[in-house]
């Protein structure tokens, strides 16, 4: 903390050390000890390709379990923050999620390329604080590693 007393911060003092370090590095907060970041996370290719195959394995709107039958993009949960996919979290256990995911009509319309979505998305402890950089379609997420027509062919 740079040796500075952790009891001589105020909450708004707090805060504003705070900011200052989430949204590069990262830092301990001097009131919880905690370390807290913004996260700045990017829409990729791996998760355009997912939502695509999503679709074509299941063509509803239902809840499905993702774990049992993909394995090809560990960031799929992502696509959340987007807006594009959403999970049924009905977990007894309180955990985040039960592991069934549906693709949401944004997504749906995502895949087919009637809505474009911002390229990023900061996060702050799994919460989408907002969207920023370009808007990018399908086709751009997908780019040079896949080849949409073939994947929606």
């Amino acid at each position: 903390m740079g040796g500075i007393a952790r009891n001589l911060f105020t909450v708004e003092s707090a805060k504003t050390w705070l900011k200052e370090r989430a949204v590069k590095e990262g830092g301990l907060c001097p009131v919880c000890n905690r370390f807290t970041k913004i996260y700045r996370r990017q829409i990729t290719s791996s998760m355009a390709r997912f939502l695509i195959e999503f679709w074509q394995e299941h063509e509803d709107f239902d809840y499905h379990h993702v774990f049992k039958n993909y394995r090809k993009c560990g960031d799929y949960a992502k696509l959340s923050y987007w807006g594009l996919l959403e999970a049924r979290g009905d977990r007894p256990d309180r955990k985040k999620t039960s592991g069934y995911w549906r693709l949401t009509r944004r997504g749906y319309d995502f895949i087919y390329g009637r809505v474009e979505v911002s390229k990023f998305a900061r996060v702050y402890d799994s919460h989408v604080l907002g969207l920023d950089g370009p808007r990018v379609s399908i086709r751009d997420c997908l780019a040079d590693r896949f080849d949409y027509d073939e994947l929606m062919g």
